[in-house]
């Protein structure tokens, strides 16, 4: 595990392999964003904190980057606390200034979020390109900033698209409703995408996000592909359907995957998990929605 910072360039936690510069194995890179008050450090640690965990069961075709947000804070909320060491969350970071735990639907000006678009393009200079990101509730939501900004085709965003689509896997986000970036989320649902977005979007059955990621994923599904349901029905349907999976690749995400990529169009699909406020450990859903965009992107 190699970590930043060099002068001049973004602090980074790097699972993978570097080559010049530019991740390049044949595999998805994923730059992963953090949740307030954590860490790029306390993001890997929970992305592995199960079994199977990411970089163990996603390992040969998925590759993870983690970066920390730009602001530091004078203390780490008590969820973090609680949970980790006192020298793992020392360092606590956030997305935006002004935001309170639980705080989905605040108007206030979400201030910093255009320096931290900065240092995620930045990131993505140095340490990538990637294929998409992976976020965490306020490294989530960011990150459904950013894909929505692609779908839309905001030049602001344009530095982030990647040579085919962008690929989004969203723990308990939500639409952002301050700042400079509200309006990418009251697109038209007649809207075409500019350019297309595969997202997986996921929230626990006791999440305090719960609602707000099942709004997001709704918004998602304008102009994408008809994916299946965010019903708890349908997603055990999805489940069968990825336990039949071939080096992880499911029937029936890669068949509507399949279909949106013939046609150009964008995909959403969501899960509810078992659990509350964490990023899970991966399911054969998300193992077939990944298995599904590494073949699109090495087709």
């Amino acid at each position: 595990l190699d970590q930043g910072p060099q002068r001049g360039s973004v602090p980074i936690f790097l699972s993978g392999t570097l080559m010049g510069g530019v991740l390049s194995d044949g595999r998805l890179h994923f730059l992963c964003l953090h949740s307030y008050g954590a860490s790029a450090e306390i993001m890997r640690l929970q992305m592995n904190a199960f079994e199977p965990s990411f970089e163990g069961s996603l390992g040969d075709f998925a590759s993870f980057t983690f970066v920390d947000a730009p602001f530091e804070m004078m203390e780490a909320p008590a969820e973090i606390k609680e949970a980790f060491a006192e020298d793992v969350c020392k360092t606590p970071h956030e997305w935006w200034k002004g935001h309170k735990v639980g705080n989905f639907d605040g108007t206030h000006p979400h201030s910093g979020l255009e320096e931290s678009l900065e240092l995620v393009k930045q990131a993505w200079k140095e340490q990538g390109p990637f294929d998409g990101i992976i976020g965490f509730s306020q490294g989530a939501a960011l990150a459904a900033i950013i894909a929505m900004g692609l779908k839309s085709g905001d030049e602001r965003f344009s530095d982030l698209a990647p040579k085919r689509t962008f690929v989004l896997v969203a723990f308990s986000g939500w639409a952002v409703k301050g700042g400079p970036f509200a309006q990418l989320f009251k697109r038209g649902p007649q809207e075409k995408d500019a350019r297309p977005v595969r997202a997986f979007l996921s929230a626990g059955r006791s999440d305090r996000a719960l609602q707000r990621s099942k709004d997001l994923a709704k918004l998602f599904e304008q102009g994408s592909q008809a994916a299946p349901s965010s019903s708890e029905t349908k997603n055990a349907d999805l489940e069968r359907q990825g336990e039949e999976e071939v080096d992880g690749k499911g029937s029936g995400v890669k068949a509507a995957e399949d279909a949106a990529s013939s046609q150009g169009m964008s995909i959403a699909v969501f899960e509810e998990h078992s659990a509350g406020h964490i990023i899970p450990r991966p399911s054969s859903a998300l193992r077939a929605f990944l298995g599904s965009a590494l073949n699109s992107k090495l087709e």
